[in-house]
C-alpha cells in the first residue's frame, strides 16, 4: 500500500488524469428487471456540470451485445471494456448496479478471478466508487472481497475504493454517489481538492439514511487527494474569433481550423507555463435511445473523435492548426477539449461553442492516401520479426491533408487487420498527431494473448479526404523463453570477403554477445564479441578473418553463437555452419 501511494503521488502528468469511467449496470437480474434505473442514476451524475471539462467513458451495460451462455447471460465487451479503461487509466471508476463480493452485475462484468488479474495499471491507479451491494465485504477472514483486492494487489487496481461492505439500496446509493462527487470535485480554501477521506466522510454525513450509509467504507490511504488537473486550459478563439463574443463558432469540413488558447490560474494567464497539451476535437454528441426488458434507456455518448494531437505552449499560449475530415455531422455542436501539462502543473479545459456547417470548397483537391509504416513493439522491427504474445502494433501515418480518425463515415476507420485467426482492431482512438504538425503522427494498440506462431498484419488509413492507402507485414510470436537466440544466420552465405550474423530475440534487456568460429576439424581460429546490445533484431558484421588478422581460406567452418544477460546469469547458445568462397 505504501508503494501504490507513493507510485500514485508520483505518478508522471498524462491525459488519464482528465478521464472519468462510468459503468452502469443494464438492471437484469436472475428474477427481475429494474430497467434503466442504474443507467439514469449514472447519466444523471456524469453530466453535472462541475465535470463538463473531463473526457467522460461511458460503459452502459445496455449499449452492448449479450451472449448466452451456460453460466448465463453474459457480456463479453462489457468485461474487455472495463480492463482496457483501467489500463489505459482513469481518474475516477464510477460503477453502479447490482453486485457482490466477488463481481459487478449478474452478467459477471467485472469479476474477482477473471477480469482483476488483468489490470496492468501501476502507473495508472484509479479512485473507484462502486455503489453495489456486499463489494467490500471485509470481514469474512476466509474470503478477500473483489473491493479489497482491488486495492491491495500489487501490479495495478485502485488506489482507493468507496464501496459497500453489505446489501444497499440504490435510492440512498444513488444520492450518497452523487455526494461523493460533489466533495471529490470540490477545493478547499488553499484551492487544492478536498482529500479523499474528507471527501467521502462529508458525503456520508450529510446522508439521512444511516442504515445505508454506514455499510460505506473507504478502503485506502484517507489522505490521498486525487491527481486532478489543478489549472485551466481555455479555448479562446477558433480561427481568429473570439469565444467570449460569439455563441457558436462555424467552421467547415475539408478546412482547418486554427485554434488558440491560454492557461490560467485563478483567471490570470500562467506566463511562466511552457509545456505540451493533449488538444482534441470531437464530432457532436450522440443522442441513444435503447428499448430493452421492461425500460427505455436514454442516454448521451461522446462524438467521434476527429482530431488528437500535441501542441506546445508557450509563456501560457498556444496555437494549433487542427484538420476537418469529410466524415463528420453537419449542423450541430462539436467539442474541443484540451489537457496540459509543464513540470509539476497540469490543467484542463473545453468548449462546445463550436459547430462544424458546410464544406470548405477552397481546398486544395487531394487524390493521394496516407503513407503507412507498420512496426511491431518498436521502429527498429524488420517484417519476420519475432515479439512476445503481447506486442504493441505501432503505426506512423502521414498525408498533406490529415489523417482522418472519424467513425461517422462507414468503413473509413483507421484499422488493423491479423490473421490467425482474422479479426480486425480499430486504430482511430489510438491515434495522435505529432507535436504541432497535424500532417503525420502516429498509432500504438497492444495485441493480447496471441499463441506462438505466423502472423500477418494489415493496415488500412484514409486521409481526411477520404483517399486511403494500405500496408502490410508479418512476425512470429514465440512466447515460451524470452532469452532464447532465435533464427539465427549469416549473410551472405557462403561469402568472400565479408558476413553479417543477424538473430532475433523477444526481450529488449541488453545482453552481450560472443561469437567462435571453429575449422571443420574443431579448432578455434577466431572470437567476435559484441557488447552491450539491447536491440531485438540483432545483426553483428565479421571482416572474415582470424584472430591473427589473416582471411580465411576457402572452405566450410563452424560458429558458436553464445548470448548472456548483463543483468541475470543466464546464457543462450546455438550452432551453424559458414562457407567462404572465393
Amino acid at each position: 500500500m505504501i508503494d501504490k501511494v507513493i507510485s500514485y503521488e508520483t505518478a508522471p502528468l498524462d491525459p488519464w488524469r482528465n478521464r472519468i469511467t462510468f459503468v452502469a449496470d443494464d438492471g437484469k437480474t436472475s428474477e427481475g428487471d429494474d430497467g434503466s434505473l442504474y443507467t439514469d442514476h449514472s447519466e444523471a451524475i456524469s453530466e453535472n456540470d462541475a465535470l463538463k471539462s473531463y473526457e467522460k467513458n461511458k460503459i452502459y451495460e445496455v449499449a452492448y451485445s449479450t451472449v448466452n451462455s451456460g453460466g448465463g447471460r453474459r457480456k463479453p465487451d462489457v468485461n474487455k471494456a472495463i480492463v482496457d479503461a483501467f489500463n489505459s487509466g482513469t481518474i475516477i471508476t464510477n460503477y453502479i448496479g447490482h453486485g457482490n463480493n466477488r463481481l459487478w452485475a449478474h452478467e459477471a462484468v467485472f469479476t474477482r478471478e477473471g477480469d482483476l488479474p488483468q489490470l496492468v495499471n501501476k502507473d495508472r491507479l484509479t479512485f473507484t466508487a462502486t455503489a453495489t451491494c456486499s463489494f467490500g465485504w471485509y470481514d469474512n477472514p476466509s474470503e478477500i472481497s473483489a473491493g479489497e483486492l482491488l486495492v491491495t494487489m500489487e501490479q495495478g487496481g485502485a488506489i482507493a475504493d468507496f464501496t459497500a461492505s453489505r446489501v444497499v439500496n440504490d435510492g440512498p446509493n444513488f444520492t450518497l454517489d452523487m455526494s461523493l462527487f460533489n466533495y471529490l470535485l470540490q477545493r478547499n480554501s488553499d484551492g487544492q481538492f478536498l482529500r479523499i477521506g474528507d471527501a467521502c466522510l462529508l458525503a456520508k454525513s450529510i446522508n439521512s439514511d444511516q442504515q445505508n450509509t454506514n455499510k460505506f467504507h473507504l478502503f485506502g490511504d484517507p489522505t490521498v487527494r486525487l491527481l486532478i488537473p489543478k489549472d485551466t486550459a481555455t479555448v479562446d478563439s477558433i480561427n481568429g474569433f473570439s469565444i467570449a463574443t460569439n455563441n457558436t463558432i462555424k467552421i467547415k469540413s475539408l478546412g482547418l481550423a486554427r485554434i488558440a488558447g491560454t492557461m490560467k490560474r485563478n483567471n490570470v494567464v500562467m506566463s511562466s507555463f511552457n509545456g505540451e497539451g493533449a488538444l482534441q476535437l470531437f464530432d457532436s454528441q450522440k443522442e441513444m435511445s435503447i428499448v430493452d426488458g421492461v425500460g427505455t434507456f436514454n442516454f448521451k455518448l461522446n462524438g467521434s473523435l476527429l482530431y488528437r494531437g500535441v501542441v506546445s505552449i508557450t509563456n501560457g499560449h498556444y496555437g494549433a492548426v487542427v484538420p476537418i475530415p469529410k466524415d463528420v455531422t453537419i449542423g450541430k455542436n462539436a467539442r474541443i477539449s484540451m489537457y496540459a501539462w509543464s513540470g509539476q502543473s497540469d490543467g484542463t479545459g473545453s468548449t462546445e461553442n463550436v459547430m462544424i456547417d458546410g464544406i470548405d470548397t477552397t481546398i486544395a483537391r487531394d487524390t493521394v492516401g496516407p503513407v503507412i509504416a507498420v512496426y511491431l513493439d518498436t521502429i527498429s522491427f524488420h517484417p519476420g520479426g519475432v515479439v512476445k504474445s503481447n506486442p504493441t502494433i505501432i503505426v506512423q501515418l502521414e498525408d498533406e491533408s490529415g489523417i482522418n480518425t472519424s467513425t461517422v463515415g462507414v468503413g473509413h476507420q483507421l484499422s488493423a487487420t491479423i490473421n490467425n485467426p482474422e479479426r480486425t482492431f480499430n486504430l482511430s482512438n489510438n491515434y495522435s498527431s505529432s507535436p504541432d504538425n497535424y500532417k503525420k503522427g502516429e498509432a500504438r494498440y497492444q495485441l493480447q494473448d496471441l499463441s506462438d506462431g505466423k502472423y500477418t498484419l494489415h493496415v488500412k488509413a484514409w486521409d481526411i479526404q477520404n483517399n486511403s492507402s494500405e500496408a502490410e507485414t508479418f512476425f512470429e510470436v514465440h512466447s515460451a523463453d524470452d532469452f532464447a537466440v532465435l533464427n539465427a544466420v549469416n549473410y551472405p552465405n557462403p561469402f568472400s570477403n565479408s558476413t553479417t550474423f543477424t538473430f532475433q530475440r523477444t526481450s529488449f534487456d541488453p545482453i552481450d554477445v560472443e561469437i567462435k568460429i571453429y575449422s571443420i576439424a574443431g579448432r578455434l581460429i577466431g572470437n567476435i564479441n559484441a557488447q552491450n546490445i539491447v536491440e531485438n533484431f540483432v545483426r553483428i558484421p565479421w571482416d572474415g578473418k582470424d584472430n591473427d588478422g589473416n582471411a580465411l581460406a576457402n572452405g566450410v567452418y563452424f560458429y558458436k553463437l553464445i548470448a548472456r544477460d548483463k543483468n541475470v546469469q543466464r546464457t543462450s547458445e546455438t550452432i551453424g555452419k559458414l562457407a567462404v568462397m572465393r
